[in-house]
Protein backbone atom coordinates (compact mmCIF):
# COMPACT_ATOMS: atom_id res chain seq x y z
CA UNK A 1 0.00 0.00 0.00
CA UNK A 2 1.29 3.43 -0.77
CA UNK A 3 -0.14 6.80 0.93
CA UNK A 4 0.77 10.30 0.68
CA UNK A 5 0.83 13.16 3.01
CA UNK A 6 -1.97 15.22 1.82
CA UNK A 7 -1.01 18.82 2.79
CA UNK A 8 -0.40 22.54 1.01
CA UNK A 9 3.09 21.08 1.44
CA UNK A 10 4.98 19.85 -1.26
CA UNK A 11 6.00 16.69 0.41
CA UNK A 12 5.10 13.10 -0.80
CA UNK A 13 5.27 10.75 1.87
CA UNK A 14 5.75 7.06 0.31
CA UNK A 15 6.15 4.01 2.43
CA UNK A 16 4.93 0.33 2.60
CA UNK A 17 2.72 -0.80 6.22
CA UNK A 18 4.25 -3.71 7.67
CA UNK A 19 4.36 -5.07 10.67
CA UNK A 20 6.35 -8.57 12.55
CA UNK A 21 6.91 -9.29 16.02
CA UNK A 22 10.29 -8.05 17.57
CA UNK A 23 12.36 -9.21 21.25
CA UNK A 24 10.08 -8.84 23.58
CA UNK A 25 11.25 -7.42 27.32
CA UNK A 26 11.21 -9.51 30.43
CA UNK A 27 7.78 -11.40 31.57
CA UNK A 28 5.89 -9.42 28.43
CA UNK A 29 3.76 -10.99 25.92
CA UNK A 30 4.36 -10.75 22.32
CA UNK A 31 5.65 -7.31 21.18
CA UNK A 32 3.84 -6.31 18.18
CA UNK A 33 5.48 -3.42 15.84
CA UNK A 34 3.72 -1.22 13.35
CA UNK A 35 5.14 1.06 10.43
CA UNK A 36 2.63 3.47 10.30
CA UNK A 37 2.60 5.24 6.80
CA UNK A 38 -0.28 7.60 7.47
CA UNK A 39 0.19 9.05 10.74
CA UNK A 40 1.81 12.85 9.33
CA UNK A 41 -1.54 13.17 7.90
CA UNK A 42 -3.84 14.91 10.34
CA UNK A 43 -6.52 15.63 8.04
CA UNK A 44 -7.57 15.21 4.30
CA UNK A 45 -8.89 19.05 2.89
CA UNK A 46 -12.51 17.57 3.21
CA UNK A 47 -12.01 16.36 6.66
CA UNK A 48 -10.47 19.76 7.67
CA UNK A 49 -13.52 21.19 5.99
CA UNK A 50 -16.11 19.57 7.27
CA UNK A 51 -14.69 19.32 10.80
CA UNK A 52 -16.21 19.36 13.98
CA UNK A 53 -15.35 21.02 17.20
CA UNK A 54 -15.54 24.17 14.72
CA UNK A 55 -12.56 23.83 11.71
CA UNK A 56 -13.04 27.87 10.68
CA UNK A 57 -11.46 27.14 7.08
CA UNK A 58 -11.34 25.43 3.56
CA UNK A 59 -7.49 25.88 3.77
CA UNK A 60 -6.04 22.74 5.50
CA UNK A 61 -2.94 24.88 7.03
CA UNK A 62 -5.90 26.85 9.31
CA UNK A 63 -6.78 24.93 12.49
CA UNK A 64 -9.73 25.25 14.36
CA UNK A 65 -9.16 27.52 17.31
CA UNK A 66 -9.76 24.38 19.54
CA UNK A 67 -6.26 23.08 17.84
CA UNK A 68 -4.43 26.16 17.12
CA UNK A 69 -4.63 27.29 20.70
CA UNK A 70 -4.36 24.37 23.45
CA UNK A 71 -2.87 26.07 26.77
CA UNK A 72 0.29 24.43 26.43
CA UNK A 73 1.85 20.86 27.87
CA UNK A 74 0.04 19.85 31.23
CA UNK A 75 2.58 18.91 34.08
CA UNK A 76 1.73 17.02 37.03
CA UNK A 77 3.75 16.10 39.56
CA UNK A 78 5.90 13.01 39.79
CA UNK A 79 9.16 11.40 40.95
CA UNK A 80 11.73 9.36 40.15
CA UNK A 81 9.57 6.46 39.91
CA UNK A 82 6.35 7.91 38.76
CA UNK A 83 5.20 6.26 35.62
CA UNK A 84 5.77 9.30 32.39
CA UNK A 85 6.13 9.60 28.90
CA UNK A 86 9.30 10.80 28.22
CA UNK A 87 10.32 13.03 25.09
CA UNK A 88 13.55 12.14 23.26
CA UNK A 89 14.99 13.89 20.33
CA UNK A 90 16.90 11.33 18.30
CA UNK A 91 19.91 12.63 16.08
CA UNK A 92 22.40 10.33 14.00
CA UNK A 93 25.80 10.95 16.17
CA UNK A 94 28.67 12.39 14.64
CA UNK A 95 26.10 14.83 12.99
CA UNK A 96 24.64 18.55 14.25
CA UNK A 97 22.23 18.42 17.44
CA UNK A 98 19.68 20.41 15.61
CA UNK A 99 17.32 20.51 19.37
CA UNK A 100 17.48 24.11 19.52
CA UNK A 101 16.08 24.40 16.15
CA UNK A 102 13.16 21.50 16.32
CA UNK A 103 11.83 22.66 19.82
CA UNK A 104 9.53 24.63 18.69
CA UNK A 105 7.98 21.54 16.43
CA UNK A 106 8.36 19.10 19.35
CA UNK A 107 6.42 21.54 21.81
CA UNK A 108 3.68 22.08 19.76
CA UNK A 109 3.36 18.41 18.46
CA UNK A 110 3.56 16.95 22.28
CA UNK A 111 0.82 19.92 22.79
CA UNK A 112 -1.21 18.51 20.44
CA UNK A 113 -1.16 15.35 20.71
CA UNK A 114 -2.01 16.22 24.76
CA UNK A 115 -5.36 17.98 23.33
CA UNK A 116 -6.47 15.12 21.11
CA UNK A 117 -6.38 12.74 24.78
CA UNK A 118 -7.86 15.78 26.60
CA UNK A 119 -11.03 15.97 23.98
CA UNK A 120 -10.92 12.81 23.43
CA UNK A 121 -11.75 11.96 27.00
CA UNK A 122 -14.79 14.71 27.33
CA UNK A 123 -16.50 13.13 24.80
CA UNK A 124 -17.35 10.41 26.86
CA UNK A 125 -16.93 12.40 30.57
CA UNK A 126 -14.27 12.18 32.01
CA UNK A 127 -10.62 13.58 31.78
CA UNK A 128 -7.41 12.67 30.94
CA UNK A 129 -4.18 14.54 29.89
CA UNK A 130 -0.67 12.71 29.47
CA UNK A 131 1.77 12.47 32.02
CA UNK A 132 4.41 13.76 30.12
CA UNK A 133 8.08 14.32 31.81
CA UNK A 134 8.83 17.54 32.98
CA UNK A 135 11.45 19.78 34.20
CA UNK A 136 11.94 21.14 38.33
CA UNK A 137 10.26 24.26 36.69
CA UNK A 138 7.61 22.83 34.74
CA UNK A 139 8.59 22.55 31.50
CA UNK A 140 8.71 19.71 28.41
CA UNK A 141 11.89 17.71 28.97
CA UNK A 142 13.38 16.53 26.21
CA UNK A 143 16.55 14.81 25.83
CA UNK A 144 18.74 14.58 23.36
CA UNK A 145 20.57 11.67 22.40
CA UNK A 146 22.87 10.71 19.32
CA UNK A 147 22.63 7.05 18.29
CA UNK A 148 23.87 5.27 15.07
CA UNK A 149 21.98 5.92 12.03
CA UNK A 150 21.47 2.10 11.71
CA UNK A 151 20.54 1.39 14.69
CA UNK A 152 16.85 -0.37 14.17
CA UNK A 153 13.54 0.68 16.65
CA UNK A 154 14.12 -1.61 19.18
CA UNK A 155 17.89 -1.61 18.70
CA UNK A 156 17.32 2.10 19.41
CA UNK A 157 14.32 0.95 22.70
CA UNK A 158 17.20 -1.28 24.31
CA UNK A 159 20.10 1.33 23.69
CA UNK A 160 17.87 3.75 25.51
CA UNK A 161 17.03 1.19 28.45
CA UNK A 162 20.71 0.26 28.78
CA UNK A 163 22.01 3.84 28.85
CA UNK A 164 19.77 4.32 32.18
CA UNK A 165 17.75 7.26 29.90
CA UNK A 166 14.55 5.12 29.42
CA UNK A 167 13.12 3.51 32.34
CA UNK A 168 10.58 0.51 33.34
CA UNK A 169 8.50 3.28 34.50
CA UNK A 170 8.57 5.48 31.40
CA UNK A 171 7.86 5.30 28.01
CA UNK A 172 9.53 6.93 25.33
CA UNK A 173 8.21 9.55 22.21
CA UNK A 174 10.67 10.41 20.46
CA UNK A 175 11.59 12.67 17.33
CA UNK A 176 13.96 10.90 15.05
CA UNK A 177 15.92 12.91 12.60
CA UNK A 178 15.20 10.31 9.50
CA UNK A 179 13.29 9.30 6.37
CA UNK A 180 10.80 9.59 5.44
CA UNK A 181 8.04 11.45 7.27
CA UNK A 182 7.00 8.38 9.32
CA UNK A 183 5.83 6.80 12.70
CA UNK A 184 6.34 4.16 14.10
CA UNK A 185 5.09 1.95 17.34
CA UNK A 186 4.30 -1.10 19.17
CA UNK A 187 1.68 -2.97 21.74
CA UNK A 188 2.30 -5.70 23.45
CA UNK A 189 -0.91 -8.23 22.35
CA UNK A 190 -2.51 -8.51 26.25
CA UNK A 191 -6.09 -7.05 25.98
CA UNK A 192 -6.78 -8.16 29.42
CA UNK A 193 -8.43 -5.43 31.56
CA UNK A 194 -6.42 -5.80 34.96
CA UNK A 195 -3.76 -2.84 35.78
CA UNK A 196 -1.14 -5.60 35.85
CA UNK A 197 -1.74 -5.62 31.82
CA UNK A 198 1.75 -5.46 30.53
CA UNK A 199 0.51 -2.57 28.38
CA UNK A 200 0.70 -0.88 31.40
CA UNK A 201 4.00 -0.92 31.80
CA UNK A 202 7.14 1.34 30.72
CA UNK A 203 10.33 0.36 28.62
CA UNK A 204 8.39 0.86 25.46
CA UNK A 205 8.86 3.51 21.99
CA UNK A 206 6.62 5.39 20.02
CA UNK A 207 9.20 7.69 16.89
CA UNK A 208 7.77 9.45 14.63
CA UNK A 209 10.23 11.12 11.95
CA UNK A 210 10.35 14.43 11.22
CA UNK A 211 12.57 14.93 8.02
CA UNK A 212 11.45 16.00 5.72
CA UNK A 213 8.59 17.44 6.66
CA UNK A 214 10.38 20.18 8.86
CA UNK A 215 13.02 20.62 6.72
CA UNK A 216 11.00 22.04 3.05
CA UNK A 217 8.21 23.83 5.60
CA UNK A 218 9.75 26.75 4.98
CA UNK A 219 6.46 29.06 5.02
CA UNK A 220 5.14 29.84 8.07
CA UNK A 221 1.82 28.64 7.29
CA UNK A 222 3.33 25.00 5.75
CA UNK A 223 4.91 24.95 9.33
CA UNK A 224 1.99 24.92 10.97
CA UNK A 225 0.58 22.15 9.30
CA UNK A 226 3.30 19.92 9.79
CA UNK A 227 2.99 21.11 13.58
CA UNK A 228 -0.18 19.57 13.74
CA UNK A 229 0.97 16.49 11.82
CA UNK A 230 3.67 15.78 14.05
CA UNK A 231 1.07 15.94 16.95
CA UNK A 232 -1.39 13.32 15.03
CA UNK A 233 1.89 11.12 14.62
CA UNK A 234 2.39 11.14 18.41
CA UNK A 235 -1.00 10.50 19.28
CA UNK A 236 -1.27 7.75 17.04
CA UNK A 237 1.70 6.36 18.08
CA UNK A 238 1.67 6.49 22.00
CA UNK A 239 -1.81 4.57 21.61
CA UNK A 240 -0.45 1.44 20.12
CA UNK A 241 2.22 2.30 23.33
CA UNK A 242 -0.92 2.39 25.66
CA UNK A 243 -2.25 -0.46 24.21
CA UNK A 244 -4.54 -0.34 21.11
CA UNK A 245 -6.09 -1.69 19.57
CA UNK A 246 -6.15 -5.18 20.48
CA UNK A 247 -7.21 -7.65 17.98
CA UNK A 248 -10.18 -8.76 19.74
CA UNK A 249 -11.74 -5.01 19.53
CA UNK A 250 -15.23 -5.40 18.19
CA UNK A 251 -13.66 -2.99 14.78
CA UNK A 252 -10.19 -3.98 14.75
CA UNK A 253 -8.05 -4.62 11.89
CA UNK A 254 -5.20 -7.78 11.81
CA UNK A 255 -2.84 -4.63 12.22
CA UNK A 256 -3.52 -3.44 15.09
CA UNK A 257 -5.87 -0.64 14.03
CA UNK A 258 -9.68 -0.52 13.41
CA UNK A 259 -12.02 0.26 11.14
CA UNK A 260 -14.45 3.25 12.17
CA UNK A 261 -13.66 6.64 10.81
CA UNK A 262 -13.09 9.24 11.60
CA UNK A 263 -10.29 8.09 13.87
CA UNK A 264 -6.19 8.29 14.76
CA UNK A 265 -6.02 4.85 15.02
CA UNK A 266 -8.44 3.71 12.18
CA UNK A 267 -7.91 3.58 8.66
CA UNK A 268 -6.89 0.84 5.33
CA UNK A 269 -3.72 -0.77 7.06
CA UNK A 270 -3.27 -2.62 4.33
CA UNK A 271 -4.60 -5.99 6.25
CA UNK A 272 -7.79 -5.79 3.97
CA UNK A 273 -10.47 -4.84 6.59
CA UNK A 274 -12.94 -2.11 4.63
CA UNK A 275 -13.46 0.86 6.97
CA UNK A 276 -16.64 2.26 7.50
CA UNK A 277 -17.57 6.27 7.86
CA UNK A 278 -18.90 6.18 11.51
CA UNK A 279 -17.87 9.45 12.93
CA UNK A 280 -17.58 12.92 11.53
CA UNK A 281 -14.09 14.51 10.78
CA UNK A 282 -12.54 16.48 13.76
CA UNK A 283 -9.44 18.40 13.78
CA UNK A 284 -8.19 16.98 15.76
CA UNK A 285 -9.19 13.52 15.35
CA UNK A 286 -10.53 11.86 18.25
CA UNK A 287 -9.81 8.74 19.79
CA UNK A 288 -12.24 5.56 18.97
CA UNK A 289 -14.99 6.81 17.14
CA UNK A 290 -17.78 4.79 19.18
CA UNK A 291 -15.65 4.35 22.67
CA UNK A 292 -16.06 0.69 22.36
CA UNK A 293 -12.69 -0.43 20.93
CA UNK A 294 -9.96 1.26 22.91
CA UNK A 295 -10.46 4.60 24.85
CA UNK A 296 -13.38 5.19 26.70
CA UNK A 297 -13.37 6.63 30.09
CA UNK A 298 -16.77 5.49 31.38
CA UNK A 299 -17.38 2.16 29.34
CA UNK A 300 -20.79 0.76 30.47
CA UNK A 301 -20.73 -2.18 32.82
CA UNK A 302 -20.15 -5.56 31.10
CA UNK A 303 -19.03 -3.56 27.51
CA UNK A 304 -15.86 -4.61 26.16
CA UNK A 305 -13.49 -1.78 27.50
CA UNK A 306 -14.94 -2.53 30.78
CA UNK A 307 -14.04 -6.23 30.26
CA UNK A 308 -10.52 -5.53 28.38
CA UNK A 309 -7.86 -3.59 27.92
CA UNK A 310 -8.76 0.12 27.75
CA UNK A 311 -6.14 2.30 27.38
CA UNK A 312 -8.18 5.42 29.20
CA UNK A 313 -6.85 3.19 32.54
CA UNK A 314 -3.26 3.62 31.67
CA UNK A 315 -1.62 5.11 34.56
CA UNK A 316 0.09 7.39 31.70
CA UNK A 317 -2.86 9.15 31.42
CA UNK A 318 -3.44 11.74 34.66
CA UNK A 319 -7.37 11.81 35.39
CA UNK A 320 -8.13 15.22 36.96
CA UNK A 321 -7.20 18.65 35.52
CA UNK A 322 -3.88 20.63 36.65
CA UNK A 323 -3.49 24.17 37.66
CA UNK A 324 0.25 23.64 36.11
CA UNK A 325 1.37 23.89 32.66
CA UNK A 326 4.06 24.93 30.31
CA UNK A 327 2.48 27.44 27.96
CA UNK A 328 3.08 28.12 24.12
CA UNK A 329 3.54 31.01 23.24
CA UNK A 330 0.60 32.77 20.99
CA UNK A 331 0.28 35.90 19.05
CA UNK A 332 -3.24 37.50 19.60
CA UNK A 333 -4.69 38.80 16.63
CA UNK A 334 -8.61 40.47 16.56
CA UNK A 335 -10.46 42.49 13.90
CA UNK A 336 -10.05 45.87 14.83
CA UNK A 337 -12.21 48.20 12.65
CA UNK A 338 -15.41 46.08 11.80
CA UNK A 339 -17.91 45.36 14.49
CA UNK A 340 -20.76 42.93 15.37
CA UNK A 341 -23.47 43.18 13.02
CA UNK A 342 -22.00 45.94 10.82
CA UNK A 343 -22.75 46.55 7.46
CA UNK A 344 -19.87 45.85 4.88
CA UNK A 345 -19.54 46.65 1.45
CA UNK A 346 -17.47 44.29 -0.36
CA UNK A 347 -13.96 45.80 -1.02
CA UNK A 348 -13.73 47.41 1.95
CA UNK A 349 -10.54 47.13 4.13
CA UNK A 350 -10.55 45.23 7.73
CA UNK A 351 -7.55 45.61 9.69
CA UNK A 352 -6.17 44.26 12.59
CA UNK A 353 -5.01 44.59 16.02
CA UNK A 354 -2.40 42.12 16.80
CA UNK A 355 0.14 41.46 19.52
CA UNK A 356 3.34 39.14 18.97
CA UNK A 357 3.67 35.99 21.34
CA UNK A 358 5.94 36.25 24.61
CA UNK A 359 8.79 35.14 23.18
CA UNK A 360 8.72 38.17 21.00
CA UNK A 361 8.59 35.94 17.68
CA UNK A 362 7.19 38.48 14.22
CA UNK A 363 4.28 38.40 12.62
CA UNK A 364 4.86 36.41 9.48
CA UNK A 365 1.03 36.32 7.92
CA UNK A 366 -2.60 37.41 9.11
CA UNK A 367 -5.59 35.86 6.81
CA UNK A 368 -9.14 36.98 6.62
CA UNK A 369 -11.40 34.04 6.23
CA UNK A 370 -15.07 34.96 5.15
CA UNK A 371 -17.59 32.24 6.03
CA UNK A 372 -14.88 30.23 6.15
CA UNK A 373 -13.13 30.36 3.30
CA UNK A 374 -9.46 32.37 2.83
CA UNK A 375 -10.27 35.06 1.14
CA UNK A 376 -6.79 37.05 1.21
CA UNK A 377 -3.57 36.86 2.95
CA UNK A 378 -1.58 39.82 4.22
CA UNK A 379 2.73 39.28 4.42
CA UNK A 380 3.47 41.98 5.99
CA UNK A 381 2.71 44.72 9.03
CA UNK A 382 0.37 47.31 9.21
CA UNK A 383 -1.77 44.10 8.18
CA UNK A 384 -4.91 44.79 6.16
CA UNK A 385 -7.21 42.92 3.43
CA UNK A 386 -10.23 44.04 1.62
CA UNK A 387 -13.30 42.01 2.80
CA UNK A 388 -14.48 39.62 -0.08
CA UNK A 389 -17.62 38.27 -0.29
CA UNK A 390 -18.33 34.54 -0.72
CA UNK A 391 -21.65 35.18 -2.05
CA UNK A 392 -22.56 37.91 -4.13
CA UNK A 393 -26.02 38.40 -1.97
CA UNK A 394 -26.28 42.27 -0.47
CA UNK A 395 -27.72 41.55 3.10
CA UNK A 396 -26.19 38.21 3.18
CA UNK A 397 -24.86 37.64 7.05
CA UNK A 398 -21.35 36.78 6.97
CA UNK A 399 -18.73 35.66 9.40
CA UNK A 400 -15.03 37.57 9.56
CA UNK A 401 -12.19 35.38 11.03
CA UNK A 402 -8.95 36.38 11.04
CA UNK A 403 -5.61 34.22 11.89
CA UNK A 404 -2.28 35.13 12.39
CA UNK A 405 0.72 33.16 12.40
CA UNK A 406 4.43 33.79 13.49
CA UNK A 407 7.40 33.20 11.77
CA UNK A 408 7.68 30.06 13.69
CA UNK A 409 4.58 28.68 11.73
CA UNK A 410 2.70 28.89 15.53
CA UNK A 411 -1.13 30.31 14.73
CA UNK A 412 -4.12 32.12 16.83
CA UNK A 413 -7.50 33.01 15.67
CA UNK A 414 -9.43 35.99 16.32
CA UNK A 415 -12.98 35.69 17.72
CA UNK A 416 -15.57 35.61 15.40
CA UNK A 417 -17.22 38.74 13.76
CA UNK A 418 -20.37 38.78 12.27
CA UNK A 419 -21.53 41.32 9.61
CA UNK A 420 -24.05 41.99 6.90
CA UNK A 421 -22.91 42.29 3.16
CA UNK A 422 -23.40 45.55 2.02
CA UNK A 423 -23.61 46.63 -1.75
CA UNK A 424 -21.48 43.79 -3.69
CA UNK A 425 -20.12 44.86 -7.08
CA UNK A 426 -22.18 42.50 -9.00
CA UNK A 427 -21.55 44.21 -12.49
CA UNK A 428 -24.12 42.04 -15.44
CA UNK A 429 -25.41 38.76 -14.60
CA UNK A 430 -22.85 37.31 -11.68
CA UNK A 431 -24.15 34.37 -10.77
CA UNK A 432 -23.95 33.47 -6.82
CA UNK A 433 -24.55 30.26 -4.91
CA UNK A 434 -26.74 30.62 -2.07
CA UNK A 435 -27.36 27.53 -0.86
CA UNK A 436 -25.57 25.12 0.31
CA UNK A 437 -22.64 27.01 1.87
CA UNK A 438 -19.67 26.81 1.30
CA UNK A 439 -17.41 24.05 3.04
CA UNK A 440 -21.25 22.31 3.96
CA UNK A 441 -21.68 18.72 4.89
CA UNK A 442 -24.45 17.13 3.06
CA UNK A 443 -26.07 14.02 3.74
CA UNK A 444 -28.16 13.04 1.52
CA UNK A 445 -30.60 15.12 -1.68
CA UNK A 446 -30.00 18.35 -1.32
CA UNK A 447 -31.06 21.69 -3.14
CA UNK A 448 -28.75 24.20 -5.34
CA UNK A 449 -30.57 27.72 -4.87
CA UNK A 450 -29.04 30.50 -7.14
CA UNK A 451 -29.06 34.08 -6.95
CA UNK A 452 -29.03 36.17 -10.49
CA UNK A 453 -30.05 39.79 -10.38
CA UNK A 454 -32.80 40.30 -12.41
CA UNK A 455 -30.99 42.96 -14.11
CA UNK A 456 -28.49 40.16 -16.03
CA UNK A 457 -31.54 39.27 -18.24
CA UNK A 458 -30.27 35.59 -18.16
CA UNK A 459 -33.26 32.53 -17.96
CA UNK A 460 -31.24 29.67 -17.00
CA UNK A 461 -27.74 28.36 -16.33
CA UNK A 462 -26.22 24.82 -16.03
CA UNK A 463 -25.41 23.06 -13.09
CA UNK A 464 -22.79 20.86 -13.13
CA UNK A 465 -21.19 18.75 -9.91
CA UNK A 466 -17.16 17.20 -10.24
CA UNK A 467 -17.46 18.30 -14.05
CA UNK A 468 -21.03 16.17 -14.19
CA UNK A 469 -23.80 18.09 -15.68
CA UNK A 470 -26.71 17.33 -13.20
CA UNK A 471 -29.25 19.96 -14.64
CA UNK A 472 -30.39 23.48 -15.34
CA UNK A 473 -31.80 26.48 -12.72
CA UNK A 474 -34.34 28.77 -14.34
CA UNK A 475 -35.89 31.64 -13.31
CA UNK A 476 -37.58 32.61 -11.28
CA UNK A 477 -37.25 29.72 -8.46
CA UNK A 478 -33.46 28.92 -9.56
CA UNK A 479 -33.26 25.79 -7.85
CA UNK A 480 -32.11 22.69 -8.33
CA UNK A 481 -32.58 19.59 -6.87
CA UNK A 482 -29.39 16.87 -6.16
CA UNK A 483 -28.85 13.30 -5.55
CA UNK A 484 -25.42 12.29 -4.75
CA UNK A 485 -25.97 8.52 -4.91
CA UNK A 486 -27.79 8.69 -8.59
CA UNK A 487 -24.65 10.58 -9.58
CA UNK A 488 -22.61 7.79 -8.61
CA UNK A 489 -21.04 10.23 -6.00
CA UNK A 490 -18.37 8.51 -2.62
CA UNK A 491 -18.01 9.93 0.40
CA UNK A 492 -15.82 13.44 0.10
CA UNK A 493 -15.47 17.05 -1.86
CA UNK A 494 -18.57 17.87 -4.22
CA UNK A 495 -17.59 20.79 -6.47
CA UNK A 496 -20.85 22.34 -7.40
CA UNK A 497 -20.26 24.59 -10.84
CA UNK A 498 -23.41 26.84 -12.04
CA UNK A 499 -22.77 28.30 -15.17
CA UNK A 500 -24.80 31.10 -17.44
CA UNK A 501 -26.24 29.73 -20.40
CA UNK A 502 -26.22 33.17 -22.33
CA UNK A 503 -23.01 32.94 -23.63
CA UNK A 504 -21.51 35.40 -21.43
CA UNK A 505 -19.54 32.84 -19.79
CA UNK A 506 -20.10 34.06 -16.62
CA UNK A 507 -20.23 30.89 -13.35
CA UNK A 508 -19.85 30.58 -9.85
CA UNK A 509 -18.59 27.36 -7.72
CA UNK A 510 -19.09 26.38 -3.89
CA UNK A 511 -17.79 23.14 -2.38
CA UNK A 512 -18.98 20.87 0.03
CA UNK A 513 -18.35 17.33 1.87
CA UNK A 514 -20.51 14.86 0.89
CA UNK A 515 -21.00 12.60 4.18
CA UNK A 516 -23.73 9.58 3.42
CA UNK A 517 -25.81 8.77 6.16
Amino acid sequence: MTLRLRSAVAIAVTVALAFSPVPVLPGSSARILYTDSRVLDRGSDAEVRGAVPGAISDDPRILPPVAASPPGIPCYSSTATSPVVKVFYLYPRGTTNKLAARRTAIREAIAYADLTFALSAQRSGGVRHVRWAMTAACTLAITAVGISPTLSFDGTRRYLISKGLLKSTQKAVAFREGRPCNGLGDRVADDRAAASNPNNRGGTLAWVQVQPCLDEASDPMDRAYVYGSLGFGVAHELAHSLGAVQRSAPHATAGGHCTDGHDPLCYDDGTGAEIQVVCGATIPQLFDCGNDDYFDTNPAAGSYLATHWNIARSRFLATRETSRWDRLPRAAVAIANVTEGATLDEGARVTFDVTRPADGDEIAAVALLVDGVVTGVDRAAPFNIPFGATRAVPGQPAVLQAVAFDRLGRQASSPPVRVLMGSVNLGTGVLAIVSPPENAVVNGVFGVVVSAPSASGMTSATVSVNGMVVGTVTAPGWTLTVDPEAIGANVGDLDITVAADDGSGLETTTRVFYLPT
